[in-house]
């Protein structure tokens, strides 16, 4: 399958754990050897950030949406 169909972070097994974002189409991702926190911020959802190294998440609600989720019916021209 392709890479937009198969998450990469579920299928990495390390050594090192990696934490990424830029994937806010997927949301959070808690895979065993990679953490995803990209939890759409920027589109009005969720922040996340993460504490090391215990690695607990902290979470707190956007306060305002300051770019359209791409590809978003909403965002299609009708036509």
């Amino acid at each position: 399958s392709s890479p937009k169909e198969y998450p990469w972070a579920t299928v990495w097994s390390g050594p090192d754990h990696i934490i990424f974002g830029h994937d806010a189409r997927r949301g959070l991702q808690l895979c065993p050897h990679a953490t995803g926190l990209d939890t759409g911020a920027v589109y009005g959802k969720t922040l996340t950030g993460i504490v090391l190294p215990s690695r607990r998440l902290v979470q707190v609600p956007s306060v305002a949406v300051h770019a359209a989720i791409p590809n978003s019916k909403s965002n299609q021209t009708k036509g």
